[in-house]
């Protein structure tokens, strides 16, 4: 595994690592154990976006940056798939079992934290169930996961 995954770091260190012929600006921290995965992807998508890089370039910023189970999700990835930001974005979240029925656990568990102003909260839950309704635009889509979701709790155990 280790060498399946020096393979491809050096797939990915020996491609040009530049935004249209120049070196990004800012320096990119490594991404460690015990970092917020879904707030380091958003930083990185951000910083990408701020510094106008092609969105075909990001996963040639990102890979080095990776550690620990992204890096796992990272290796297992096929030759095509580690060229495709949002394929490598996928592949993590799933290895760090980030999806709807996650996002849907903590919507409906979610507590105020201490010194958190109900605005705060209030952002908080509204990016919850958004990530929870992804893909869901219309009211009727998320009637339909609501309906379910009481559906499944009515259910005799």
């Amino acid at each position: 595994m280790q060498s399946h995954i020096d393979n491809l770091m050096s797939m990915i260190k020996a491609q040009p690592v530049a935004k249209s012929g120049a070196e990004l600006s800012v320096k990119l921290v490594a991404l460690k154990d015990d970092d917020d995965i879904e707030s380091y992807l958003i930083t990185f998508e951000r910083i990408m976006a701020a510094h106008k890089v092609g969105k075909e370039w990001w996963p040639h910023y990102l890979a080095p940056q990776l550690a620990g189970k992204a890096l796992l999700a990272f290796a297992a990835l096929s030759i095509t798939e580690v060229g495709e930001y949002e394929a490598i974005k996928d592949a993590i979240l799933i290895r760090y079992n980030i999806n709807e029925e996650a996002y849907r656990n903590r919507f409906r568990t979610e507590k105020r934290k201490d010194g958190e102003t109900n605005r705060e909260f209030s952002v908080r839950l509204m990016d919850l169930l958004q990530k929870w309704t992804k893909g869901k635009t219309s009211v009727d889509e998320i009637q339909q996961v609501i309906g379910m979701e009481q559906f499944l709790n009515s259910l005799p155990l």
